[in-house]
């Protein structure tokens, strides 16, 4: 019996990893290679979603950052518990073969993932935020109507935001409507931020590399 449980949101992932032909899995392994530092997990997902195009290993990946954090951990040990609890969890079974492919595959993985523990402290921090995921302001105008004859109609002019974001694993939305002023008072924040930002990293260099949540 497996000593690990694997979320089932995480289930198709793993069973993708099993299912990459030998040239998409060195794909993942050069992706691997290339992280440096650590990295927050929307920008790790959507950076494995551009370059491999597939979304659902790069989050199975991330989330083995919480088993490597573990003072005892053991990379033979966590392959082969993930193994067998995909096959413990999941409906369709893989072949005996696509088990093995699959330790392997992970047993690569977990070794060229030790990113991953700077980023699992990172995600420590802000895991219970709202992370966004996207954002628009469109213009609106609404005719207001009036029983008063005036040469023009009255109009209102309202700006609409939009936004998503990442709410305990879930996607969830919000709207908000904002007039010029809001607008302004936003953009003066927006720069404030920007410039706070900007200064800060300026200040830090060569001492602090900052992770891209």
């Amino acid at each position: 019996m497996a000593n690990i449980e694997i979320p089932k949101t995480h289930l198709p992932g793993i069973k993708s990893i099993s299912e990459l032909s030998e040239e998409q899995i060195h794909l993942v392994y050069d992706f691997l290679r290339k992280q440096t530092g650590g990295i927050g997990i929307s920008k790790f997902i959507s950076s494995f979603a551009d370059e491999l195009k597939d979304e659902r290993i790069g989050a199975a990946i991330y989330s083995f950052g919480q088993l490597l954090s573990y003072a005892d951990s053991d990379i033979k040990e966590i392959s082969r518990d993930l193994t067998d609890s995909y096959q413990e969890l999941a409906e369709d079974k893989l072949s005996p073969e696509l088990s093995t492919i699959l330790n392997d595959r992970l047993y690569n993985i977990l070794s060229l993932s030790n990113f991953l523990l700077i980023s699992n402290e990172a995600y420590k921090i802000t895991e219970n935020f709202n992370s966004i995921t996207r954002t628009n302001i469109s213009s609106d105008v609404r005719l207001l109507f009036s029983d008063n004859n005036y040469q023009k109609r009255n109009a209102l002019l309202l700006h609409r935001l939009f936004i998503r974001y990442r709410f305990e694993g879930k996607l969830e939305s919000e709207t908000f409507y904002m007039d010029n002023s809001d607008l302004i008072d936003l953009k003066s924040q927006i720069e404030q931020s920007l410039s706070n930002e900007e200064n800060i990293r300026k200040n830090n260099e060569g001492v602090l590399s900052f992770i891209e949540l």
